[in-house]
């Protein structure tokens, strides 16, 4: 959904889902278990799409309005 139809919606509610579950596994089974070197990468991963996705629609507005200018998010 967030790369067919780059929903901000989707987007956002996936990295807070993904943030919540770190959380989750933070208190059921310690630090360990949260925070791992793919547990970072991912977390990037969702932050680099939240902005995309941002920075598409900003990009987007700017051509209906004809200016190609993207303004600074």
């Amino acid at each position: 959904m967030i790369q067919r139809k780059t929903s901000r919606i989707a987007a956002v509610a996936a990295l807070i889902v993904f943030v919540g579950e770190r959380i989750y596994a933070w208190i059921e089974h310690g630090v360990g278990a949260a925070v791992g070197a793919l547990a970072v990468v991912l977390l990037l991963g969702f932050i680099s799409g939240v902005r995309g996705t941002f920075a598409y629609h900003a990009y987007r507005r700017g051509l209906d309005t004809g200016s190609a200018e993207i303004k600074s998010l």
